[in-house]
């Protein structure tokens, strides 16, 4: 019996060899079909920096005003000593409030950063206004009524190696719908 299915297996293997044609154009294996790629959106686009003195809008269904990096100065003279390795620097700032459907709006120094050229952001300090020349940006929230604007220095402690490029006006408010606005140093 084991002779018969051997011979069996025999006859088969011949018959399937014998239908296949050796002299017949083998068939071309399709292409591959192109694999589909997942598009991802392409992120936000940043809006360009803009020149010192060139005013950017912040703007929400309720309020809308115009902020304006002025002037930066880099190191800024101050009667009180920054720490070793550090100098003062200071931008100066205004904020114009537009429209409002509250009776004011609240400014503040802390909207305001400073980009160093390893993207990492230097914080405004809160010095007292004794300490420098310069009229300083509010520090503590100051509230400004539709039409009036609000202009002063903000100062940073920056290291003194390093020269900012950049200074960015950023709602202190995490869920804001105002984008930042930079300012880029030439």
């Amino acid at each position: 019996m084991t002779v018969r299915i051997a011979a069996a297996f025999t006859v088969l293997g011949l018959a399937l060899t014998a239908c296949s044609n050796p002299l017949a154009p083998k068939a071309e294996p399709s292409p591959p079909k192109p694999q589909e790629t997942a598009t991802t959106p392409a992120p936000p686009s940043t809006p360009a920096a803009l020149q010192l003195g060139t005013p950017g809008t912040a703007a929400t269904p309720y309020i809308a005003a115009s902020v304006t990096a002025l002037t930066y100065r880099q190191p800024l003279p101050g009667r009180h000593l920054p720490r070793m390795g550090f100098e003062w620097a200071g931008a100066e700032v205004e904020t114009c409030v537009k429209r409002s459907t509250a009776t004011r709006a609240t400014v503040a120094v802390q909207s305001w950063s400073l980009r160093l050229p390893d993207g990492s952001t230097v914080q405004p300090e809160e010095p007292l206004a004794t300490n420098y020349e310069v009229p300083l940006y509010p520090i503590t929230p100051r509230d400004v009524r539709a039409g009036d604007c609000v202009r002063g220095w903000a100062v940073f402690e920056v290291p003194g190696k390093a020269r900012a490029t950049a200074i960015v006006f950023k709602a202190t408010n995490p869920d804001s719908p105002i984008a930042p606005i930079t300012w880029a140093f030439t």
